[in-house]
């Protein structure tokens, strides 16, 4: 988007810059009038672009937002073990030991093409596995 913004930018910079360097008639002025043409294509073209692009940017956001719950479970879940250090150092869980963990339950979790299942699906095995793992720590 910002690619096609940039270019946006520099086709409205040569068009005013060829409009004020115009000494002629700027009808009489072929040279002028090919560059505005060419600028109105390519400005169509990357106007399509960035609809496209929005769009696109739209429906990422909309999906994304709906695996908030699970992202909203992961951080409960890895703060609350990472608290357990301060009952005992022993008890300490790092960082990327609990990503593996937190993958391994996204490739582990039944698949649905119902987001809100898929969604509710990752939450109950991410917490299974967590526990799974935190008991493992805890009790060997």
């Amino acid at each position: 988007i910002s690619k096609n913004n940039i270019l946006l930018n520099q086709l409205e910079d040569s068009i005013l810059t060829d409009l004020s360097n115009s000494d002629a008639d700027i009808l009489e002025n072929r040279a002028l009038i090919k560059s505005l043409q060419e600028a109105q294509k390519k400005s169509g073209s990357i106007s399509k672009d960035l609809k496209e692009s929005e769009q696109t940017q739209r429906e990422i956001l909309e999906t994304t937002s709906k695996y908030r719950p699970s992202a909203k479970r992961g951080s409960i879940l890895f703060f609350s073990i990472s608290k357990l250090s301060e009952i005992s150092k022993m008890y300490e869980f790092s960082l990327a030991a609990y990503l593996v963990v937190f993958l391994k339950a996204l490739d582990n979790s039944d698949k649905d093409n119902d987001i809100e299942k898929r969604v509710a699906n990752i939450v109950t095995t991410l917490t299974d596995n967590v526990y799974d793992y935190v008991c493992t720590g805890i009790f060997e």
